[in-house]
């Protein structure tokens, strides 16, 4: 029996916890890069607040007006157009390049970037598709090849921008779903190990993964050319300490980190509250992630289960590669920290799955 209940308040205050913590964070960590682009200290704080925060959490209470089963009905053409504005990125007129890369997509002065809609497209539709084929999950030809055709198609989009990070993402979300799906070890094993011998052959035959390999193993090996962005992070990890060196007094934001306000965020938190502020960040992270297995454990029917645990992989699989990657602990990936790192397209999508998975908290049914 389905009952409505109130909404997850612990997931909705760490939601604003996490906001609040981003903001904080990239007031002090965009001084340096707000001076030099327009002459104030908090051009990018303004921007972030307003085309973020405010229009995210727009978003996200809309969403949580919606039933969660609405999206399983447009769950399709959901995917379709996910697939077609990733498409768009290789039209001339369209697609916009920076520093080798082709991941934006521009109208006028508006830009947003398609991968991030993508991927909570793909777990929508995954969801909704996997949750039809309970007693099917282990069919080869209507259920594993077609999931293959879908993330070889995917992989494909996302390699020829390139975004490896983003497919990595994709991939392991993907894995996840099949695998509580249900579907049987040996397939998943065989999944498993196609996908470590592609994602070693796109490393190996590529002239910037290989570097970026090299300079995680040996960071001092070329540290002013790959291994320049790990090192200075580093040396901004380690000149924190514990309790860091105080909020503003940074170092490394003055022009050594390269993506400061991006992907390198996580580590001026740490340069300036230290690994204690850094700890927190992490748990606050894993405790959102917790409170979503809470509300898929408890959610009414299989499609909701699978979307809630989708969506909260989606975030903690993104926070924990980049926490990991600023850290020396993997490859440079070039990914941005959830509700945190500047940037609008991630942030606004981070907020809109919120608010999907906000909304499933408010139904329960125990499942058998």
């Amino acid at each position: 029996m389905t009952s409505k209940h109130k909404p997850d308040k612990t997931l909705f205050f760490l939601i604003l916890f996490l906001i609040f913590c981003g903001l904080l964070i990239l007031a002090s960590a965009s001084l340096v890069k707000s001076q030099m682009k327009a002459g104030e200290n908090y051009y990018y704080l303004k921007h972030q607040f307003i085309f973020g925060t405010l229009i995210g959490l727009g978003l996200f209470f809309s969403a949580t007006k919606f039933k969660y089963s609405f999206w399983k009905k447009i769950s399709f053409p959901i995917f379709v157009l996910s697939l077609l504005i990733l498409i768009l990125l290789f039209l001339p007129r369209y697609g916009m390049e920076s520093k080798g890369a082709t991941r934006w997509l521009g109208f006028g002065n508006l830009s947003f970037q398609p991968s991030e809609f993508a991927k909570l497209g793909v777990i929508i539709y995954l969801s909704a598709w996997l949750s039809k084929r309970k007693k099917q999950i282990n069919s080869l030809p209507k259920t594993i090849f077609p999931f293959l055709m879908i993330n070889a198609f995917l992989a494909v989009l996302f390699l020829l921008q390139p975004d490896m990070g983003g497919l990595m993402i994709v991939l392991g979300c993907s894995y996840l779903l099949l695998f509580l799906a249900g579907a049987k070890k040996r397939y998943l094993a065989v999944i498993a190990i196609l996908g470590i011998i592609l994602f070693l052959f796109f490393t190996f035959f590529s002239s910037y993964r290989l570097p970026r390999l090299k300079s995680f193993l040996s960071p001092g090996e070329d540290p002013l050319a790959s291994g320049y962005q790990i090192r200075q992070a580093l040396i901004g990890i380690g000149s924190g300490g514990i309790l860091g060196k105080g909020y503003g007094q940074s170092f490394q934001k003055t022009g050594y980190l390269p993506e400061v306000i991006g992907d390198s965020i996580f580590v001026v938190l740490i340069e300036e509250m230290g690994l204690v502020a850094g700890v927190i960040l992490v748990f606050s992270y894993l405790a959102l992630f917790f409170r979503g297995m809470r509300i898929a454990k408890r959610a009414p029917d299989d499609f909701g289960f699978l979307l809630a645990i989708g969506i909260s992989s989606l975030i903690i699989y993104q926070a924990f590669i980049n926490i990991a990657a600023i850290s020396g602990l993997s490859p440079l990936t070039g990914m941005t920290l959830p509700l945190v790192s500047y940037g609008g397209s991630s942030y606004l999508v981070t907020l809109l799955s919120l608010g999907i998975l906000f909304n499933i908290s408010c139904y329960t049914k125990t499942r058998s």
